[in-house]
């Protein structure tokens, strides 16, 4: 019996053991998966045919190992979430107007169309981007990554196997640079405030105001906008600022605030970045608000504008107000009787 129970316990730590250093062997490929970078994390270009554009996309290494990179473009769309996120294409889904964009992106390395490239331990190598639109191209808008992938990685990535946002460049399957390409003419913004809103009652703040917006264009826009607080005089006691994000066409984005940005240290609260809110930050409210978004679709415009009220209602500081009142009546009651005896 000694023996058999000897065995288990020497079977189990074995396991334990391998079980640990496959743990840790995971973690080492993770870190080692996610050790390059690539600036700029999103290319923004507007071109108007004919055309020859391009844009510099610079990508590092930052491990200790050479890497094998295959290069692959990758079109994608607004996912459904309305957060940010993006939703890549299937090899069969529509890409813009022109079924032969794709033919017309390369990536340039010393004067070459390059598919893949190498790069030693802390090298930082410098791309091209290169797009060739010829003179009768139809107005439309192209949404893709240059994703830059390890060699053995597989070429043709799933939807459910690469999560990104419009705003970040990490991926499940490398690491890439969004490319929002914008072919014009194009004509005046079309767009709506599709929500705004706020709970009608607030015990106290923060506030958070939540935003939605629906480009009807057929091409991105960057919205710019604020919210004005006012309080029952009238009198403006607050502004939200709102962070300029992009809107791809024909989609609906949840518009942040600006101060979930960090612009001196380049970084994003992650849990409001989540949440997709603009906060006004003042913590006692009390009595009726009115808030009022203006946000304009482009720098020409159009301004749309949108106005909804809230009342803080500080309920615990109402009541302990009013015990404290009774008290003191109690003590003024009892004063005045001791002075009459």
């Amino acid at each position: 019996m000694r023996r058999i129970l000897f065995i288990f316990l020497f079977s189990f730590w074995i396991i334990v053991f391998s079980f640990s250093l496959l743990t840790f062997n995971l973690r080492e490929i993770e870190a080692s998966s996610i050790s390059l970078g690539v600036y700029p994390p999103i290319i923004q270009i507007n071109a108007t045919p004919p055309a020859n554009v391009s844009a510099d996309i610079q990508i590092q290494n930052q491990g200790e190992k050479s890497r094998d990179l295959n290069i692959i473009i990758k079109p994608f769309k607004a996912a459904n979430s309305q957060n940010g996120e993006l939703s890549y294409l299937f090899a069969n889904d529509q890409f813009g107007t022109d079924p032969l964009m794709l033919n017309r992106i390369k990536v340039i390395d010393e004067n070459k169309k390059v598919n893949s490239i190498t790069l030693a331990p802390k090298q930082e190598k410098k791309l091209k981007l290169n797009i060739n639109i010829p003179k009768d191209e139809t107005p439309s808008d192209y949404y893709f990554s240059v994703v830059f992938v390890s060699r053995g990685e597989p070429a043709e990535v799933s939807k459910t196997q690469i999560e990104s946002t419009l705003n970040a460049s990490q991926n499940a399957a490398g690491i890439a640079t969004n490319v929002l390409l914008s072919i014009g003419p194009k004509t005046k913004a079309e767009g709506e405030i599709t929500e705004f809103s706020v709970p009608l009652f607030l015990e106290k703040g923060p506030v958070e105001f939540n935003i939605k917006v629906r480009n009807q264009s057929n091409f991105f826009i960057t919205p710019r906008g604020s919210i004005l607080i006012k309080n029952m005089f009238g009198q403006t006691i607050g502004r939200v600022d709102l962070l300029p994000v992009n809107i791809l066409a024909h989609s609906v984005r949840l518009i942040p605030g600006s101060d979930q940005f960090d612009a001196k240290e380049l970084k994003i609260d992650a849990k409001s970045w989540e949440a997709q809110k603009a906060l006004w930050s003042e913590k006692l409210l009390l009595g009726p608000y009115t808030a009022t978004l203006a946000i304009a679709l482009t720098e020409d415009g159009p301004v749309l504008r949108e106005t909804i009220y809230f009342i803080g209602f500080p309920i615990l500081i109402i009541i302990g107000s009013f015990i404290a009142v009774i008290l003191l009546l109690i003590i003024i009651k009892k004063l005045q009787k001791k002075l009459k005896t």
